[in-house]
């Protein structure tokens, strides 16, 4: 039972950053809002590269995330554990880019860890504490390009802007996911 909240907890953790990134209608809602706001070119010139930094920063920090998390849980894993663990995130990755549909169950998954207690809490504390700074991360992220934002839209636009970001909360708060930025 342990294990299996445990495998919850992490995989909720693990996953969380991706997903949210994610979603059936997430590029197509943001692309249909954005043409929504009647951008000049400029505006629009402006709006794909600071969408293009963000996302390679992003792309940055969670490659930095990844090497720092690996390092922390070889101090917990034994180099069995390591070894799946890897392997495991591997597949998660192949299957998230849609290239592999056999992923193993979570609680399988951690199950098949054999994690002693110690682990299994030193684990979880490592999985929050990776929670808390994706967390504050994002809410860093969220306010510099609100402010970057804000230089490139007008008024109007910048409150049309404002609401859809509202909205994005509540829908992320709608599906059960709580609040993310």
């Amino acid at each position: 039972m342990r294990n299996i909240i445990l495998a919850t907890v992490v995989s909720a953790v693990l996953i969380a950053p991706i997903a949210a990134m994610a979603g059936p209608d997430h590029h197509q809602i943001k692309s249909d809002f954005i043409s929504s706001l009647n951008l000049t070119e400029q505006q629009q010139a402006q709006v794909k590269e600071l969408q293009k930094e963000a996302r390679q920063e992003r792309k940055a920090t969670m490659e930095q995330h990844r090497l720092q998390q690996r390092q922390e849980l070889a101090k917990i894993l034994n180099e069995d554990q390591l070894a799946s663990w890897d392997k495991q995130m591997e597949k998660r990755e192949k299957h998230h880019k849609g290239r592999d549909g056999d992923r193993q169950k979570r609680g399988d998954f951690f199950q098949s860890l054999n994690l002693t207690e110690q682990q299994q809490g030193e684990l979880k504390t490592l999985m929050q504490n990776n929670k808390e700074q994706m967390k504050s991360f994002r809410q860093a992220k969220q306010g510099e390009k609100r402010a970057k934002m804000a230089t490139i839209l007008s008024a109007d636009q910048m409150q049309q802007y404002d609401q859809f970001v509202a909205d994005k909360k509540q829908r992320h708060s709608d599906k059960g996911h709580g609040e993310r930025h």
